[in-house]
């Protein structure tokens, strides 16, 4: 299933979430095809492939640093298809 996920990091954390990144910040079973921030920098966009359980871990690694909202989603011509009568 695929998932987009923004990450807003507290202020005081932005380089604790830096030194993350450097390091093993996917999880196995976790598939990343996109990441990006604003020009802020303190949120990021993710969207990524994962089954349920392995999405769940994917977030509590990020808990301690900020908020995460993570949405599951659909290519809209996918979604098209499936609705269509």
């Amino acid at each position: 299933m695929l998932y987009m996920g923004i990450y807003t990091v507290e202020p005081e954390k932005v380089e604790e979430s830096y030194k993350k990144l450097a390091g093993k910040w996917v999880p196995e079973g976790v598939k990343i095809l996109g990441h990006w921030i604003d020009l802020a920098a303190n949120r990021t966009f993710i969207l990524w492939e994962a089954d349920a359980e392995s999405t769940a871990k994917f977030a509590r690694m990020w808990s301690d640093i900020g908020k995460s909202e993570l949405v599951p989603v659909m290519e809209i011509e996918k979604y098209m298809k499936l609705t269509q009568k």
